[in-house]
């Protein structure tokens, strides 16, 4: 079997947050995001969903007070 030495060439970017990562010179000219901001999204779509969630299940607490009183 042979070896294969690859060498890609980063280079280092800064997003408008300040964070610092690299990325290889090809795709430079595609639209890359920043992994530290594309985490920080995800973590507050989860405490979205979890808070919106709450909100649902007190909702239908409350729904089934109301059809008891009804009866």
């Amino acid at each position: 079997m042979a070896d294969f030495n690859i060498e890609i060439g980063l280079k280092t970017v800064t997003c408008h947050k300040g964070h610092i990562y690299a990325i290889p010179y090809w795709m430079l000219e595609n639209d890359c995001k920043c992994p530290m901001c594309s985490t920080d999204e995800v973590h507050e779509l989860r405490w979205a969903k979890a808070k919106l969630n709450n909100v649902i299940n007190g909702l239908r607490g409350e729904n089934t007070k109301l059809r008891k009183r009804l009866k």
